[in-house]
């Protein structure tokens, strides 16, 4: 006999015993004819063997019978089969035996009597085993039906990590049967990549049988993957032998689905908020896109990203310089329909475009090689749509087809939507910046005083004019109170003709001598326009002419007819001018 085999029929004899036991004799006539089946059983085998037994009684191989009976039929199997046992074994050593040798005689009565006893006390052994087995099936009976109503999977595992039970649970989880279970067909359940993980913790707990617990994918009978979570605990008897494992695990799928669309939701406000604190310290629209297509790109892992600027009326998409990971760059002017006709009139319904392979897609598959030519596969596009009108994309390109996430267009829309009103405010600054820079220019070479004051009265701007006349540094002119070098008697007049100016919206002018840099007072004559925004008022423009000298010869001009009507008037003769 090999090795394993000897252990299997033990085995299989502690599961007949156990069987036995479990045996239902609800009524006990129905436990007597168990008793006095076994008996009958016992009485043939005796009377098979009565060669074998000669001149003696040879009850003692009866007693299995009484024994059998116990552990079927209990109480009443056992005294069934014992009385049955005890007349029919006379009954063959009456018909079997001569009695000459007088051994019959003299041993007969005791080997009764040992019989007797012997066959009570197996019966309350084997009837006292019945009812523990009894308990012990009652006991399993609840824990399986109360472990098949939970509505987690439990299972438990023997000493050599074999599965003894699996809960209904399992059976819905993935279908597999507690015997595929035994035979290692549990991995084929387990996600790929999570099954040496497991193993692994299996085998750290397993050495000194300790507690672990573990999360793996579960391939669900629906084909879904599952993530569970599992509890693992040894199990020991009352006496501290380790009897293997019971687990139970949980459906944490949801719980991870939430996690994870919590911190990418997390990762996608702070990449956001990062992306904004440096965009807004950048002036230049081409440092802009450019921090913008790196970053989105290397979050996304992406092969290209850009944007494409739209000129219907000219019917072409300019591809400004854009970020690329190991493929050519796609800048350049192209035709609004040389990717795909289809494409332009989503965009410009301000639909976010998504496909996963251009060949596939029909909006694209007929123009595969031009994709082909600019090595994308895949692509997301988010329009820009300005006074309704599409003025230009993001896109992010793939060189491989790809299958692109809700979250993954999401982000690539607000960072379109927030970008791109970067990108137009540095243009707008930019703009600016080169007006002011050519207002400055031309206001410096004029030989007038040039201001512009802000909203508060105060000075944004002087020209080099201004600056020379009240000969200081840029700035201490700029900020200097021209009320502080108003000649006195002109103080009044001027201060109320300002604000009665200003009030007015309109343009208005004044005329007031000023205290220039080397102490002497210069009549200026000054022309103050509003600056609008919109209807609002924001400040001044203003510009001062030196009239001093104009002033001087309109004296001297004055004085001079002033005299030559004194003489004409004191002259005796008639004089005119024609």
């Amino acid at each position: 006999m090999s090795g394993g085999a000897a252990p299997r029929r033990i085995a299989g004899m502690d599961g007949w015993l156990i069987s036995l036991a479990r045996l239902s004799a609800t009524s006990p006539l129905r436990r007597v004819l168990i008793g006095v089946g076994f008996a009958l059983a016992g009485l043939i085998v005796r009377a098979a063997a009565s060669a074998l037994y000669g001149e003696v009684t040879g009850f003692a191989i009866l007693l299995p019978a009484v024994t059998l009976a116990a552990l079927a039929g209990g109480w009443s199997g056992a005294l069934a089969a014992l009385a049955v046992c005890t007349g029919g074994g006379w009954a063959i050593v009456a018909l079997t035996t001569t009695g000459r040798d007088g051994i019959l005689s003299a041993i007969g009565g005791v080997a009764t009597w040992n019989f007797v006893l012997v066959g009570l006390f197996m019966a309350l052994v084997g009837a006292s085993l019945r009812s523990a087995i009894s308990r012990l099936s009652e006991s399993e009976t609840r824990f399986r039906q109360l472990a098949d109503t939970a509505p987690s999977p439990i299972w438990l595992l023997n000493t050599e990590g074999e599965f003894e039970f699996v809960n209904a649970a399992v059976f819905a989880l993935h279908g597999l049967t507690v015997e595929t279970l035994r035979e290692g067909g549990w991995k084929a359940a387990v996600h790929p990549d999570d099954l040496e993980t497991i193993k692994a913790a299996e085998r750290s707990a397993a050495a000194e049988r300790l507690p672990y617990e573990m999360e793996g994918r579960i391939k669900g009978q629906d084909g879904v993957w599952r993530w569970m979570r599992a509890i693992v605990r040894p199990r020991f008897d009352g006496q501290g032998v380790f009897l293997g494992y019971a687990g139970i695990s949980f459906d944490v799928t949801e719980t991870r689905e939430a996690l994870e669309t919590a911190a990418r939701a997390e990762r996608r406000q702070a990449f956001l908020l990062d992306l904004s604190d440096r965009l807004r310290d950048l002036t230049d629209p081409e440092e802009i896109m450019a921090d913008v297509e790196s970053a989105l790109g290397a979050l996304l892992d992406a092969d290209r990203v850009g944007y494409g600027e739209v000129d219907q009326a000219a019917g072409v998409v300019s591809m400004s310089r854009d970020w690329t990971a190991g493929v050519a760059s796609a800048q350049g002017q192209f035709s609004l329909n040389a990717f795909g006709e289809g494409l332009i009139a989503d965009l410009a319904q301000g639909r976010t475009i998504q496909i996963e392979d251009v060949r596939e897609d029909p909006r694209t598959a007929a123009f595969a090689d031009a994709f082909d030519a600019i090595q994308t596969r895949a692509l997301i596009r988010a329009p820009l749509i300005r006074t309704g009108r599409l003025r230009a994309f993001l896109y992010v390109h793939s060189a491989t087809p790809r299958r692109w996430t809700e979250a993954q267009v999401a982000l690539v829309e607000e960072v379109a939507a927030r970008t791109w009103a970067e990108v137009e405010r540095a243009r707008a600054e930019t703009e600016t910046r080169e007006s002011e820079q050519r207002f400055r220019a031309i206001a410096d070479t004029a030989p007038v005083l040039i201001w512009v004051t802000q909203q508060d009265r105060t000075r944004a701007f002087v020209n080099q004019a201004y600056v020379d006349f009240y000969g200081s540094d840029y700035e201490t002119v700029r900020t200097l109170d021209w009320r502080d070098v108003l000649h006195p008697d002109d103080h009044a007049r001027i201060l109320a003709e300002s604000l009665a100016g200003e009030a007015t919206h309109e343009p208005f002018s004044m005329e007031a001598r000023y205290r220039r840099h080397d102490g002497e007072w210069r009549w200026l004559k000054s022309f103050s326009r509003p600056r609008l925004n919109g209807s609002e008022v924001v400040g001044f423009v203003g510009v001062a002419f030196d009239v001093t000298d104009m002033r001087a010869a309109q004296a001297k001009l004055e004085e001079s007819e002033n005299r030559f009507r004194t003489v004409a008037d004191s002259a005796p003769a008639l004089i005119w001018m024609s």
